[in-house]
């Protein structure tokens, strides 16, 4: 390495032993850092004494630009070309003197933060003021721009040389600050990428303004990079489901933990937005450890970019590490740190990565302590990735049992029953968290509602509806339209064992066929909501297109997306797609079908297919689907309880007296093709009148849509 002399010995160990009983020059006093950043840049100068252009220096003399900065902008109106060459220089070196006699004003956050970092990290003094000048690099955009236009271009000069005339510190302690064993290195701190880069200091940017706007205590300082979870209330035992998978990786943690094994890797998965961050804290309790959770947001509560995110994860490994802590690391919502997985390796089907992937697959071989990784999809993730990890665990939501603990201990000092709570348990659309805060509100304003604390909850939660694009209340107080009910479908196979199953195991194809009206859209929304998944719903016309091939290629990016947003597909009207190809006219009949089977093959998820035709769906088709399920017309006691609820609903009073009410109790069961869609078009209607429906009115709509279906009634004699 070349050694440049320059005209300043070393100072003291960074700003540590300045004297304090000075104060910054007038010019400066609006920035208490732009002392040091001018003294860093006089120094670039003097040391880049015959490699820097003239233009660099009217830069530095330029009132405009850096001239009030380094205190050489003057009133002389005498060009610095008309100058000579050892004369700017020495009003630069006089300038330097002046700026280093006075010092700085030690009590600003930065000083007293660099010195408490540098205790938390084992940071040496020369590696404090490292991490002080990337700072101020990133804290004066002036400052930056100069480095970047006269010497990043210089390749004659290494950043390691840059950094001697800097800080004019020893070639070889400069040098040991870029060995791998370096604290800077190991903190994630310092980029290993250019060689003359002077950007490869890159202290994180979400330190930037509390180090430099705030004092830290050293406890405040850890929070910034990560904080210890609370301990889980749950117990092992609560995750029936998940006992094999627990009872294998409770004792592979403890005993890597035991060995001080490194690369430890496991990763938590599930689209639902409840389940996976309470599992990662009872696996730590179960294994004895506290969990440290890595910083998602900064000190103002503002979401970190991912390369932020895993800047502070290496610091929190690191400050583990040092201070022989033997804990659990979870990394949450780390769908970002890694590249996604492209089946077809096109350009639009990979996403490019914030971190560099190399540096990750490292770092997660290597890790000093175990991290959790929590994810929404893992079939999103670069398989080259999904390699790295030890363990797997899928999580659609938490068990029932445990929701309701969860909400029990929110709602602790509220008025709510054992019934309110196993209502609320099973309601898996609504999240813990809207609960949690609905609860903190309910708290707040008991004293002044009106309402029951159980209604001012629903209340409350039923507010946040249109956020979530429901567009209608959750809590539903008056219906104006008939709501999906299980209980009024007649199905071929038992609905609620399809829901218990895809709750195990989240994947399959299903075909639901019947005449219109029966509830085969209306279930799948209903499977969706249980599932706590979005549905995806295409319609033949959404897909069909009349040039050769898009149809197929609208067919593929409509899996696609459901596998994006890890949504339940439904595709209504199917047998425009499924039908039989040996009776296929034209060549795209047949590559649909074709393009659909091989979608439907490869797909990682639910897909539902309707149709009302089901005798048009192509065999080899029909035998992809694990279930068929036949929606039928509703059965003589559904349609007599379906009708007496409506009436309720509508506010239609049915008589008592039971030999008047037996005759309207025939004629509904005489309907015998009535279906739930004709009781909805039943509640449409009703809402355009000013006073409710009577019996007869209501019968005769509901004769009048089986009509329409092709039923034929002899005279019924509605009820007088």
């Amino acid at each position: 390495m070349t050694t440049i002399n320059t005209q300043h010995d070393k100072i003291p160990e960074f700003v540590c032993k300045t004297s304090s009983n000075t104060t910054a020059p007038l010019t400066l006093k609006s920035d208490p850092y732009q002392s040091l950043t001018a003294i860093y840049l006089l120094r670039l100068a003097i040391g880049l004494k015959n490699k820097l252009p003239l233009e660099a220096l009217e830069v530095l003399f330029d009132q405009k630009k850096l001239g009030r900065l380094t205190g050489l902008a003057t009133d002389s109106k005498v060009s610095l070309a008309d100058r000579e060459l050892d004369d700017i220089y020495q009003q630069i070196s006089t300038q330097l003197d002046q700026l280093l006699q006075i010092g700085m004003a030690l009590d600003s956050p930065l000083f007293s933060n660099i010195i408490c970092i540098g205790k938390q990290f084992k940071l040496s003094p020369c590696e404090q003021e490292l991490l002080a000048y990337s700072l101020l690099v990133k804290h004066n955009i002036q400052f930056q721009v100069f480095l970047e236009d006269y010497c990043v271009p210089n390749r004659q000069t290494s950043i390691k040389e840059y950094l001697q005339l800097l800080t004019t510190r020893d070639s070889q302690e400069i040098e040991n600050n870029f060995k791998k064993s370096s604290s800077l290195y190991r903190t994630g701190w310092l980029d290993t990428a250019e060689e003359n880069d002077l950007s490869r200091l890159i202290i994180p940017p979400f330190l930037l303004h509390p180090l430099l706007d705030n004092h830290y205590t050293a406890a405040e300082l850890r929070k910034l990079f990560f904080k210890a979870c609370k301990k889980s209330p749950f117990a092992v035992s609560d995750y029936p489901l998940l006992s094999n998978d627990l009872n294998v990786l409770v004792p592979y943690l403890k005993n890597a933990l035991a060995r001080k094994e490194s690369g430890i890797n496991v990763l938590i998965y599930g689209i639902s937005a409840q389940g996976k961050y309470e599992l990662a804290r009872l696996i730590a309790k179960a294994v004895g450890v506290t969990l440290i959770e890595v910083a998602s947001d900064d000190s103002n509560q503002v979401s970190l970019e991912t390369e932020d995110r895993f800047a502070a994860y290496l610091s929190t490994q690191y400050w583990l590490t040092e201070h022989a802590k033997s804990e659990v690391i979870l990394i949450d919502q780390a769908d970002g740190f890694f590249p996604q997985y492209s089946s077809n390796n096109q350009d639009d089907d990979y996403s490019i990565p914030s971190i560099n992937p190399w540096l990750l697959k490292k770092q997660m071989a290597n890790n000093p302590l175990p991290v959790i990784w929590i994810v929404k999809n893992p079939a999103d993730i670069d398989r080259a990735f999904l390699r790295r990890f030890d363990y797997a665990l899928g999580v659609d939501a938490l068990p029932e049992t445990l929701r309701q603990k969860e909400i029990s201990i929110a709602t602790k000092g509220l008025s709510v029953s054992t019934a309110w709570l196993k209502k609320i348990g099973q309601r898996a659309d609504i999240s813990i968290l809207q609960i949690k805060k609905a609860t903190v509100i309910a708290k707040q304003c008991k004293a002044d509602s009106p309402y029951t604390d159980e209604t001012l909850i629903e209340n409350i939660i039923n507010s946040q509806s249109p956020l979530f694009n429901n567009k209608e209340n959750i809590f539903q107080r008056h219906h104006t339209v008939t709501g999906y009910d299980p209980q009024f479908t007649n199905t071929s196979i038992p609905l609620d064992n399809l829901v218990k199953g895809f709750k195990r195991y989240p994947k399959g194809t299903l075909c639901f066929y019947g005449v219109p009206g029966t509830g085969k859209t209306a279930f799948a929304k209903h499977l969706a909501e249980q599932l706590g998944m979005p549905l995806l719903v295409k319609r033949a016309s959404d897909i069909f297109n009349k040039y050769i091939g898009e149809t197929e290629k609208n067919m593929a990016k409509m899996f696609k997306t459901a596998k994006r947003d890890a949504a339940i597909l439904l595709l209504d009207e199917a047998d425009s797609f499924l039908g039989g190809r040996q009776e296929a006219r034209h060549h795209w009949e047949v590559s649909s079908v074709n393009e659909l089977l091989t979608q439907m093959e490869d797909f990682d998820g639910i897909f539902i297919c309707t149709t009302n035709l089901m005798e048009r769906i192509d065999q080899a088709a029909l035998r992809r689907f694990d279930f068929k399920v036949k929606f039928d017309y509703l059965t003589v006691e559904q349609r007599w309880n379906l009708f007496k609820q409506e009436t309720q609903r509508l506010g239609t009073l049915l008589p008592k007296d039971s030999e008047i009410l037996a005759p309207i109790k025939q004629q509904i069961q005489h309907l015998t093709q009535l279906t739930p869609g004709d009781f909805a078009v039943l509640s449409r209607q009703a809402k355009f009148q000013e006073t409710p429906f009577d019996i007869n009115q209501m019968l005769n709509i509901l004769e009048q849509e089986c009509i329409a279906k092709g039923e034929q009634f002899s005279c019924m004699g509605f009820v007088n």
